[in-house]
């Protein structure tokens, strides 16, 4: 593979409806790790396809941007205070019996 220069960067970038993509900090990335790709740093086989890449993550980030901003985080309203905290009704309380049932293995 030949290694590309910027310029041909940018064009085929343009190519591909991608001005967004710096061509300089493209190829100062791939030469500053040897144009090496993957997790077991092969040789780097298509710089093309590597812009391509690039675009679709941009594409992607994109989209997740304006969805966040189209619709803002809704809060969930918030639970009165006497809901959470209110006493169990009365059929559900224990007395001192049914607790002394329950340790010897009586209460069902």
């Amino acid at each position: 593979m030949h290694k590309p220069t910027p310029e041909q960067v940018k064009f085929y970038a343009l190519s591909i409806n991608f001005p967004e993509l710096d061509p300089g900090q493209f190829c100062d990335y791939y030469q500053s790790i040897g144009w090496v790709v993957g997790p077991r740093r092969k040789p780097m086989v298509d710089w093309q396809a590597a812009v391509r890449t690039w675009k679709r993550k941009y594409d992607q980030e994109q989209k997740e941007k304006a969805a966040a901003q189209a619709s803002p985080p809704t809060r969930p309203k918030p639970v009165p205070p006497s809901v959470l905290y209110a006493p169990p009704p009365e059929s559900e309380l224990l007395t001192w019996e049914d607790i002394q049932k329950a340790k010897r293995g009586e209460l069902k």
